[in-house]
């Protein structure tokens, strides 16, 4: 079961419009998100399998849901998945917004939703609503909490898989993606046997290929922080 806990945090929220522009930096702020006119405060909605950003002017939701690539709200990503393809160029089993990561090198790693119908059934109850605004303070507090409910529960980890953006867009403007499987969990652990059997201790292939057991193994590798809040 997943549970909200109120606190009050300042909530700092901006976009990007492309990899290229994540990799320079080149970040704009929320107001911006529409030449004067200021948006009105952004909600985010987790229901356990993607976010969904969401302000009350439509206007506004038009141009996050089309023309942003990414939204920065207090230090932690959430990506559009627009234009994101899984390694065979397939749009991915979402409709909005995922989890993204810094990744070693300037790329990016994804949180995908991936599961089964019948694994559907057992995420039917689980939904997180946290309202943050632009600017000032939101009682509904950081939104670690519904990132950190994601990415710490080990059963919801079950049910996605990883992928990193480390390259621009197709001609077509997709990003094809690459999957973090056992060809590539190979290749990064060829010179470390103790963590290359830790990734394979785990012996069914859905388990092993897991964002919930390949995200302690790129933490305890340098690749990505540690996603655990800290105050």
């Amino acid at each position: 079961m997943l549970c909200m806990v109120a606190l009050t945090t300042q909530a700092q929220t901006k976009f990007c419009l492309s990899y290229a522009d994540y990799k320079a930096n080149q970040w704009k702020p929320y107001n911006d998100l529409i030449p004067d006119k200021e948006p009105d405060s952004l909600s985010v909605k987790f229901d356990g399998q993607e976010f969904t950003l969401k302000t009350s002017d439509k206007e506004v939701n038009k141009v996050i849901k089309k023309d942003v690539f990414m939204m920065e709200v207090d230090k932690q990503l959430f990506i559009n998945q627009r234009t994101l393809r899984d390694q065979d160029g397939v749009i991915l089993p979402v409709n909005n917004y995922l989890r993204a990561l810094p990744y070693k090198g300037g790329k990016l790693l994804v949180v995908s939703y991936h599961v089964t119908l019948g694994d559907v059934l057992d995420l039917v109850n689980i939904g997180l609503d946290i309202t943050l605004l632009a600017t000032g303070h939101t009682t509904w507090g950081s939104i670690f909490l519904a990132t950190d409910l994601l990415l710490v529960n080990d059963n919801l980890m079950q049910n996605h898989v990883l992928f990193l953006i480390d390259k621009e867009p197709n001609d077509k403007g997709k990003y094809i993606m690459t999957r973090l499987n056992d060809q590539f969990m190979e290749q990064l652990l060829r010179d470390d046997p103790v963590t290359f059997q830790q990734y394979y201790g785990r012996q069914k292939k859905g388990e092993r290929q897991s964002a919930a057991n390949i995200l302690p193994i790129l933490v305890k590798k340098g690749l990505i922080q540690d996603y655990h809040h800290k105050e």
